[in-house]
């Protein structure tokens, strides 16, 4: 499926055209979760995290430890909603 995307609307598109023909879209949320400053911003996934159809993931802070239980999301990382429809991711 090699195509020029050349805008945002292109990127989504083909998200959504892979997922109708059966495809699992997996997409970066991105790296845009705080400020300069370090408050955390809320809506800035990026494109094709940011289409409905994608299956969106984020970084994981792992706290330097093998344990799992004290993970949680990076601060650096993307959140939802997507600023779009308001969707959780």
């Amino acid at each position: 499926m090699a195509t020029d995307i050349t805008s945002e609307a292109d990127c989504r598109a083909l998200v959504e055209r892979a997922v109708a023909a059966g495809i699992t879209v997996v997409a970066a949320a991105g790296n845009y979760g705080v400020t300069k400053d370090g408050a955390p911003i809320y809506g800035a996934i990026t494109s094709p995290g940011n289409d409905p159809a994608a299956l969106t993931v984020g970084a994981v802070d792992q706290h330097g430890t093998a344990v799992r239980s004290d993970d949680t999301v990076a601060k650096y990382s993307s959140k939802g909603p997507t600023l779009f429809d308001l969707a959780l991711k």
